[in-house]
């Protein structure tokens, strides 16, 4: 059978940069050395840093064609004419190199997922060496919603390149194109997907067995020519970003409950350099008044603290906001804050913050950084997961994940979205420019939105060690996203945990039998928020809740966001911490 999977044609403008940027420190040593201060020892004692700082600033300045060495005595180095323009009118360096370009994808229209088109192999609308009339094709289920998060990993860099900025993602065609897959029923292989898209194979085999009744069996029997397909002329030498970047990870960047968050919350306010994005499902009054004082500390400092929460808040939580700004301005502090007036629609969960100009981290996990009671409920000592990241390609990734959040609102607000890719920029700036070396012990990539569901089947189909899932929530879906686990060997348990129901006792009762059948254990933990999956080496923090639908199991697209690590070291932690530590009640 042939099945034709509906795609859309979209066009991605992009800004591409090149070279280092100026940076504050070398425009000041500009200055200093046209008002005299002409040696290092001259401007190591006026600007009191590390000779080294000094030394890479006069390099990039050189290499600008701003300065030149000099041979006077007590001057080891001169403004050019260049670098005497420079100052005048407060351009960037030579090295800085910009330009635009562009590029093409393809979405599925099942699921939205997106590949270059140069990636995929498909039939277009009208091709007359097509049998049509054999061919079955499916209707779409999602509309062409992407944004700047979903295609950043697919546009090519070359090296030493890096994203300035995404343009409007324009819809250039819709179902004229078309990728045809084959089914055979009789042993469910599917032939014809790309590997970045095998999720599709358990809709398409749905898909096939409903029409199986109603095709003539010539058309059941048919099978895809693959030279009836092609693929873009035009294949585009430069590389992706890395599918997982490496990465370091050690025990004290997991945090396993409310204490450690409020402490790390508190510390990002009183820390930061310049910003501060803080995404939270909820917000309340209670929650902004014990960050009162290290908010207040942050913005007494010229720091841009941005606030994004996704469901309803309470009037006086605007109120208090809206007071907070008033304050800001009549006390003249140099800081800045910024918050969303209506429901962003996001469930995502996340931190992002500068220690300083070339050192960022974000946290990403199951807290509501806006919300959450700093004691916890319940008598175990695990309530949320969260997980700090430093890398900064990683980063950037995420970055660009929140400003997207941004999308549900349908205005920037303030600038803030617009800043996320700014910051963006500079992460994956600083990533080309200086990538870290060392041991890695891990790997990680962001998730979103669906992937998070047919993710969760792989996990529980490739589980041969160890496997734990955690929710804050149980709900009607967790009996239908539980399939996917089998009993591997002779012994082999795993574990499904939540936090609180809304079911009935006698519902419950059934998805625990479920589960059973499917070699595990339900486990009702009070308290419990977090919500992880461990598979073996792989693990999953995310704001997503992997046994009910969102917070009010009501939405299908809520925004969601979680990182997915893969290494033994970080998978045993949280393996250790979530299943030892807990209270549970059985059955519960």
């Amino acid at each position: 059978m042939i099945l034709l999977v509906p795609l859309s044609t979209l066009e991605i403008p992009y800004v591409v940069g090149s070279g280092r940027p100026y940076s504050k420190l070398e425009a000041l040593i500009l200055r200093a050395i046209e008002q005299g201060a002409g040696t290092v020892d001259a401007l190591r004692e006026t600007f009191e840093v590390h000779p080294r700082l000094i030394i890479e600033a006069l390099v990039t300045l050189t290499h600008a064609g701003w300065l030149a060495v000099s041979s006077a005595p007590g001057k080891s180095f001169v403004l050019t004419t260049a670098g005497v323009e420079a100052l005048q009118s407060g351009d960037n360096p030579r090295s800085l190199q910009t330009w635009m370009d562009e590029t093409y994808v393809f979405m599925e229209r099942l699921t939205g997922s997106v590949i270059l088109s140069e990636d995929i192999n498909y039939v277009r609308r009208g091709n007359s060496k097509v049998d049509w009339e054999n061919c079955v094709k499916l209707p779409p289920r999602v509309t062409e919603d992407v944004d700047e998060s979903k295609v950043d990993p697919l546009l090519p860099r070359a090296q030493g390149e890096w994203i300035r900025s995404i343009g409007s993602i324009e819809l250039k065609g819709r179902e004229l194109h078309w990728l045809p897959v084959t089914v055979d029923l009789r042993t469910g292989a599917i032939s014809g997907v790309p590997d970045e898209w095998r999720h599709l194979h358990p809709i398409l085999l749905a898909e096939a067995q409903n029409w199986a009744d109603r095709l003539t069996t010539g058309a059941a029997a048919a099978t895809w020519r693959d030279e009836s397909t092609r693929r873009s002329p035009v294949r585009d030498a430069r590389e992706v970003p890395p599918r997982e970047w490496p990465i370091r990870l050690l025990a004290q960047d997991v945090l396993f409950d409310h204490p450690a968050h409020e402490r790390y919350l508190q510390d990002v306010l009183k820390r930061a350099h310049s910003t501060v994005f803080i995404a939270s499902a909820f917000i309340t009054i209670a929650r902004l008044e014990g960050i009162r004082s290290s908010l207040d500390e942050a913005l007494r400092r010229p720091v841009i603290i941005d606030l994004l929460w996704g469901y309803e808040a309470e009037e006086k939580v605007t109120n208090w906001l809206h007071n907070k700004v008033m304050e800001v301005k009549r006390e003249q502090w140099p800081g800045r804050l910024r918050f969303n007036r209506r429901p962003s629609g996001s469930h995502a969960k996340m931190i992002l913050w500068d220690h300083s100009e070339r050192q960022f981290e974000g946290c990403v996990g199951s807290c509501n950084w806006l919300s959450f009671a700093p004691s916890a409920s319940g008598t175990n000592t695990v309530t949320e997961v969260s997980v700090k990241l430093s890398r900064p390609g990683l980063l950037a990734q995420l970055s660009r994940c929140a400003a997207s959040l941004y999308k549900g609102l349908r205005y920037d607000m303030g600038g803030a979205s617009h800043r996320r890719q700014q910051e963006a920029a500079e992460m994956e700036r600083i990533e080309v420019s200086y990538p870290p070396s060392g041991e890695f012990n891990a790997t990680a990539r962001l998730i979103k939105d669906l992937e998070h569901e047919w993710s969760l089947r792989s996990w529980l189909s490739a589980a041969r060690q160890r496997l734990v899932v955690t929710s804050d929530q149980l709900g009607s879906v967790s009996a239908t996203r539980l399939t996917a686990a089998r009993t591997r060997a002779t012994g082999f348990r795993w574990t499904a945990l939540y936090g609180r129901t809304t079911l009935e006792s006698d519902q419950v009762s059934s998805v625990a039998e479920h589960v059973a059948t499917e070699g595990g254990v339900l486990v009702y933990v009070p308290g419990l928020h977090a919500k992880v999956v461990v598979s073996d080496e792989v693990a999953c923090v995310s704001s997503y809740n992997f046994l009910s639908a969102d917070p009010f199991q009501t939405a299908s697209e809520a925004r969601e966001l979680g990182i997915v690590i893969t290494g033994s070291e970080p998978a045993g932690w949280l393996a250790h911490q979530l299943s030892p530590k807990l209270s549970p009640q059985v059955g519960a």
